[in-house]
């Protein structure tokens, strides 16, 4: 069994920047050389969300609109962005897909994707991990 691990860095411009994650997802499978196993991305923030579902305008606003119901942006004791910090505890930071034939296993509508709860970062990181054969 191998394993493959990177750091990537990016960053957002503000409250629900999306940033799709697949195609460099897919650079250090390929990288890595695994043909089969599991994909691991994690973003060590407490604020940012790693989502797969599909990556749609219309979908993006839904997104916004539940979590803003869920976790109302006042009220919280924790300071300016409390809301943010319970967001991405409902949502988490990590994501485990399958990697097959050197690629990442996701639907034909799934997008792998990092949404940003906490305003525009200028060093938001994402650490990859692939295990397999």
């Amino acid at each position: 069994m191998a394993t493959y691990s990177e750091t990537i860095s990016f960053s957002t411009k503000h409250d629900y920047d999306y940033v799709d994650l697949e195609s460099k997802l897919n650079q250090i499978v390929k990288k890595s050389g695994i043909q089969n196993g599991i994909c691991v991305a994690f973003a060590p923030h407490a604020t940012g969300i790693i989502a797969i579902t599909e990556l749609e305008s219309r979908l993006k606003k839904d997104i916004q609109t539940f979590l803003d119901k869920l976790v109302p942006s006042r009220g919280w004791a924790h300071g300016g962005n409390g809301d943010a910090h319970l967001k991405s505890m409902l949502l988490n930071p990590c994501k485990i897909v399958p990697v097959i034939n050197n690629r990442i296993a996701i639907g034909t509508w799934q997008s792998i994707f990092f949404i940003e709860v906490d305003g525009g970062r200028s060093n938001r990181r994402l650490t990859v991990i692939v295990i397999g054969d």
